[in-house]
């Protein structure tokens, strides 16, 4: 987050700086931050994103070394606030069902796949590396999607009758990862087997 506040009148902004405009954490240490004034509006930004489930107070200085309006004037007193940031999201996302199911047989051979997470998934870190169909060690081509918390692969073209395929999806550091960047702890694997496909010829009834 970003923090500001807002006056009742435009304020000098060579009297906005990093002594008299300040966020600390609890133990007292200032926040690096970059400082900016516009009008009757003072803006901290932290230099880093704030640790998370943390208690931080904001202060302006006011008095003679600080921030003062346009004519000079001082704030009286030093105005002080504070906020607690969100916890962070640190638990890795695990796949809460996929389809076809293990273990399927006889499944169709214009299937799609589809995996369904715990919580929204990054559709940048779905890639045809880390979400993978293979027959044998065979990769077969295909295109990927993510809607919230599922992901889709739809192979580019029908799949080879009574044949067993098997779904990776990649985790670790270049796997796939929810929206917070937690990977998914390990690599997620399962297999299905399609049907057979008739190898009748047509022929006309009537």
């Amino acid at each position: 987050t970003s923090v500001l506040a807002i006056f009742n009148e435009a304020v000098n902004a060579s009297t906005v700086n990093g002594t008299t405009f300040q966020l600390k954490d609890p133990g007292n240490n200032i926040v690096a931050a970059t400082l900016n004034t516009l009008a009757n509006q003072i803006t901290l930004t932290p230099s880093s994103a704030l640790t998370g489930s943390t208690l931080y107070t904001a202060t302006i200085t006011g008095g003679a070394a600080g921030v003062k309006d346009l004519a000079g004037n001082a704030l009286v007193n030093n105005h002080s606030w504070s906020f607690t940031t969100a916890a962070v999201d640190i638990t890795p996302p695990t796949v809460s069902s996929e389809s076809p199911l293990n273990g399927a047989i006889g499944v169709s051979t214009n299937t799609t796949v589809t995996a369904n997470f715990n919580e929204a998934i990054n559709a940048s870190t779905v890639t045809g590396t880390t979400f993978q169909l293979k027959n044998g060690a065979t990769i077969i081509a295909a295109s990927v999607n993510t809607s919230p918390n599922q992901i889709t692969l739809i192979p580019s073209a029908a799949l080879a009758g009574s044949t067993v395929y098997t779904v990776t999806i990649k985790g670790g550091a270049s796997g796939v990862k929810d929206a917070a960047g937690n990977a998914l702890a390990s690599d997620y694997n399962w297999s299905f087997t399609t049907g057979t496909i008739s190898s009748q010829p047509l022929t006309i009834q009537s």
